[in-house]
């Protein structure tokens, strides 16, 4: 079974990121790149004293070079339906270098959190074991 991978972009500051991987993968990796401009409270309630969410932080003008850079690998997620049903299958895996695994219960099988908030690591540990 080949594996995808779903870019998951929050913020401008996502975008180089994601363009450095996307130009580094290798020709056999299947990578999109998804956008989510929305806002959403936290569905982990009671998990944590302080409660994540996301917020709308990409412009039109972000959304504009996404579409350039991917072309036809770049998706966009306009609500929390359309961002899980990018997951539907198991053989998606997620990257996200922002909130959304810890505001979106049960948003896909496998993921992979990257991030310079240390704070995340330990809320991803804490999904690990619920």
């Amino acid at each position: 079974m080949d594996k995808s991978y779903i870019f998951v972009v929050n913020r401008a500051t996502d975008i180089s990121l994601a363009q450095i991987l996307y130009s580094c993968k290798p020709k056999d990796v299947n990578l999109t790149v998804t956008a989510t401009p929305f806002v959403c409270q936290s569905e982990f309630h009671g998990i944590w004293k302080k409660q994540k969410s996301l917020q709308r932080w990409l412009t039109e003008e972000d959304i504009r070079e996404l579409e350039l850079s991917f072309k036809s690998d770049f998706t966009m997620s306009k609500n929390v339906d359309q961002l899980r049903s990018l997951f539907a299958s198991k053989d998606k895996i997620g990257i996200f270098p922002g909130r959304e695994p810890f505001v979106i219960k049960d948003l896909c099988h496998t993921s992979i959190a990257i991030s310079a908030v240390r704070d995340y690591f330990q809320r991803f540990l804490d999904l690990r074991f619920l």
